[in-house]
């Protein structure tokens, strides 16, 4: 194996790796991304349908684009933005069947629910969000989706604590080109080993050996980005081993289940405008949630969360496409739609360097975020989008906590302390 010193070696070149790249790389000192997949983007990934049309199997939206840094970022690079919000719930519910006075009737559940959420999040013991719920309201099943498709989770499985961190302003924008796409502009540039999964990091010594595929790397301290569903699993080796409590940590913000289906739709349904959201069903919680033609698109796409995102993984595109077929029929009728071609999906699950979509924490961990977060003896930093109190789940999130990791680093780096 050949082996060579470096200032970091920071694992993982999706959003988190990158922006802190960028940051060692402007400070002038040396560091190498370390990539298990042929791509960059990690859980942003712009792929093409065949008609040339832009699909973000991952990562979609700026959330929160006023305070969102990716907005400027993408700026900055020539990469173009859809800032048409589209959070309309009350046409999405319009289109998926209910009456004025059903959806002014859902709007105040809805108010109500996530005004029991916020007063939850503020007392000192966290209860699952599943408890804000009113029992035998007609409208749980579509409150629930909602969560499976916000944190690819249950409600019972989900802390309310962490909603008293985070950041959401409603307002939501699009990379035209893609997210994934966007991200690969940001890493133009910077040292990337592709196909390079890091199995191996032995801390034991003044400088840290990191072995990913045929390479040994020795460097003076670590960025790792991975998602802690990976570390989770143990596919890498840490020597000596992690402290109990970042191990814990990583335990208990694992990665909910959310995956994106497209199919060709050369033709809008019953004449909807493009960009028009609607629900599956409105009294199951395992449900899609749909785009017609995204950006005036010749695309449908179905979003998925928690249980029916996983069952539908397993079972393949076909069985994907057949429950995108039942829904929309069910809810534009018999002859809304032909047949439904697929033309790309995910399945984040299954692939073994996310094993998931995006993180969440369980009821009574949303603290954990700050202990995943933390350095370890100097030399191992941690980033991701599962560090992030504030912005979890999203790219935003995932970079800012790159950026902090790097700072922290460097820090240790110009004090001579990891040397």
């Amino acid at each position: 194996m050949a082996e060579s010193d470096i200032d970091m070696a920071i694992v993982g070149a999706g959003a988190a790796g990158i922006a802190a790249a960028r940051r060692v790389v402007a400070a002038g000192k040396s560091c190498i991304l370390l990539e298990a997949r042929k791509r960059a983007g990690g859980r942003a990934w712009t792929v093409h349908a065949p008609d040339g049309s832009v699909i973000d199997l991952g990562a979609a939206w700026m959330h929160s684009a006023e305070q969102n840094p990716m907005v400027p970022l993408a700026r900055s690079v020539g990469s173009p933005i859809s800032t048409r919000n589209q959070d309309d719930w009350p046409k999405r519910l319009r289109l998926s069947g209910l009456s004025p006075s059903e959806i002014a009737d859902f709007s105040q559940a809805q108010d109500a629910y996530l005004a029991r959420v916020d007063a939850a999040a503020q007392l000192s013991e966290d209860r699952p969000i599943a408890a804000c719920l009113d029992t035998g309201s007609r409208w749980n099943p579509l409150l629930s989706a909602m969560t499976t498709w916000n944190t690819g989770s249950s409600p019972d499985k989900v802390s309310t604590t962490a909603r008293r961190y985070r950041s959401y302003t409603g307002t939501n924008w699009r990379p035209e080109h893609g997210y994934g796409h966007l991200l690969e502009q940001l890493a133009g540039g910077l040292p990337i080993a592709f196909g390079a999964p890091v199995t191996m990091i032995d801390w034991s010594g003044q400088s840290v050996r990191v072995t990913a595929g045929d390479m040994t790397l020795r460097a003076s301290c670590v960025i790792l980005t991975v998602p802690p569903s990976v570390l989770a699993a143990e596919a890498v080796t840490f020597f000596p081993k992690l402290p109990a409590a970042k191990v814990t940590a990583i335990e208990e913000l694992p990665l909910g289940v959310n995956n994106k289906i497209y199919f060709h739709l050369p033709e809008t349904i019953d004449g909807l405008p493009d960009d028009t959201h609607f629900v599956g069903s409105l009294t199951n919680s395992a449900t899609g949630s749909y785009q017609i033609r995204p950006m005036g698109r010749p695309l449908l796409e179905m979003f998925l969360g928690d249980a029916i995102a996983r069952t539908l993984e397993s079972e393949g595109a076909a069985a994907m496409a057949d429950f995108a077929g039942s829904e929309i029929r069910q809810v534009f009728g018999s002859g809304a739609v032909k047949p439904l071609a697929p033309v790309a999906a995910s399945g984040w699950l299954n692939d073994p360097y996310s094993r998931g979509g995006y993180s969440y924490a369980m009821p009574g961990r949303a603290e954990q975020r700050d202990v995943l977060a933390a350095p370890v003896g100097e030399r191992l930093f941690f980033a991701g989008e599962a560090c992030s109190k504030n912005w979890h789940s999203t790219v935003h999130g995932a970079w800012t906590t790159g950026e902090k990791a790097a700072a922290a680093a460097l820090a240790h780096l110009d004090e001579g302390s990891l040397r």
